[in-house]
């Protein structure tokens, strides 16, 4: 039975992408599994409060962390030669730690100034900051094992990620249920996964690196901090929003609630988005470079359509119960949120995975003038619209959805210009 369901979803993902698609997927689905089964036991060790606190510090991090290598680590699998990608590799560490230096002297800055950067203590956002350079790091170590297409470490790290988070959360709540006891166990999962994803590959990537090579990679991926970093940035605020602007107008505690919301609804669409994203970006730049990016970028499109709807319609159908059942009663708060998050989430899908269409294109102004006019709008949407916390976030979907809407459409509209290949 099993080997005839693994064969019709090898037959609907077709031929080219299954194996690398299902191994990440198996990866993911697990990791998401093992998460979603501790979640129930980190919510009655941790109150709301607590795990907003972390939430929000996490949010931090993940808008940061993906610009803090100034998007050079996706240069990583743009490489044609090892070389090239293994100076690029170096180019994007050093910066990353460049980087958190800085946000580090900005930290200490405010502390000596009893400054409260975004109205948190400085304690959280130095955590935040150190969050952002362990996610930097596992970032462009991805971008580096896609490049070898071993797309098996990928998921076997996503799983020790997840594995080893949720059990030492669970040990050190025990000990205090604190922020700085989940905060402990996040960056020690995330440098277990640095060390996982380095072993056996630093020989490859150590080889033939010198300063006048990595000073050739930066220029010739520029388009990457001068267009991409600040679209990338802008488009994780956005993302984050939510989070900033609950904090802002309302408590901590419902901040908890979202994050409890936003990790149920997220668990599938991540295994999804991850599992998608990493190997359409793959094949989608051989596809670029063999002029058959339109056909690839419609393939994925139409698989993402047929394997969101359903999750989408199961989670609205099951939702309720899966919190009613498994969580305590303080937590029934989330259930409303988990609603409105569903059509987020589905829409997101079907962009995320193929964003990064417009950077093999090399279009990043595209992606800068539409991520700036969707930040600027869902700012003043929700400005307006923040009576409640639902109103907030009701505002947050429409407007999101419209985005992914239209990005979409310039994707197709950018694609469809591309000659097909002439085959002698």
């Amino acid at each position: 039975m099993l080997k005839n369901i693994r064969n019709k979803i090898k037959h609907i993902l077709g031929n080219e992408t299954n194996s690398s698609i299902l191994t990440l997927l198996s990866g993911s689905t697990l990791s998401s599994l093992i998460a979603l089964a501790m979640l129930p036991v980190i919510t009655r060790i941790y109150s709301p409060e607590t795990l907003g606190v972390f939430y929000f510090a996490v949010s931090l991090s993940l808008t940061i962390s993906p610009a803090i290598a100034f998007r050079y680590e996706m240069a990583v699998v743009l490489s044609k030669a090892r070389t090239a990608a293994n100076n690029v590799w170096f180019l994007s560490l050093f910066l990353i730690t460049i980087n958190t230096l800085f946000l580090s002297l900005l930290v200490l800055l405010s502390t000596l100034l009893d400054y409260k950067l975004l109205g948190q203590s400085s304690s959280i956002i130095a955590i935040a900051v150190i969050f952002t350079f362990l996610n930097g790091v596992t970032l462009l170590n991805q971008q580096m094992l896609a490049s070898f297409a071993d797309f098996s470490r990928i998921a076997q790290n996503n799983l020790a990620k997840t594995a080893s988070y949720s059990i030492l959360a669970v040990i050190l709540g025990y000990l205090s249920n604190s922020f700085e006891m989940l905060a402990l166990a996040h960056a020690t999962a995330m440098v277990l996964v640095i060390y996982l994803a380095l072993k056996g590959k630093w020989k490859l990537i150590n080889v033939r690196i010198s300063r006048l090579r990595i000073k050739y990679a930066a220029k010739r991926f520029d388009k990457f901090p001068k267009i991409n970093t600040l679209s990338v940035f802008l488009n994780n605020l956005s993302l984050y929003l939510p989070v900033f602007m609950i904090t802002k107008f309302f408590t901590l505690e419902d901040v908890g609630f979202f994050m409890l919301a936003t990790r149920i609804v997220e668990v599938p669409y991540r295994v999804l988005m991850d599992s998608f994203r990493g190997v359409y970006y793959k094949h989608a730049s051989h596809a670029f470079h063999a002029n058959e990016l339109k056909a690839s970028y419609l393939s994925m499109l139409k698989k993402l359509i047929i394997v969101g709807l359903p999750v989408t319609l199961g989670l609205f159908v099951f939702s309720e119960l899966l919190i009613v059942t498994l969580f305590s009663e303080e937590w029934k708060r989330a259930i409303p949120f988990i609603y409105l998050l569903l059509g987020f989430k589905f829409f997101q899908l079907l962009y995320n995975p193929l964003a990064s269409t417009l950077v093999i294109l090399e279009k990043q102004h595209f992606i800068l003038i539409l991520v700036t006019v969707s930040l600027v709008f869902r700012f003043f949407i929700m400005l307006i619209f923040n009576e409640t916390v639902f109103e907030l976030l009701t505002a947050f979907v429409i407007s999101s959805a419209f985005f992914y809407v239209l990005y979409n459409l310039v994707i197709f509209t950018m694609v469809k210009k591309q000659k097909p290949s002439i085959k002698p």
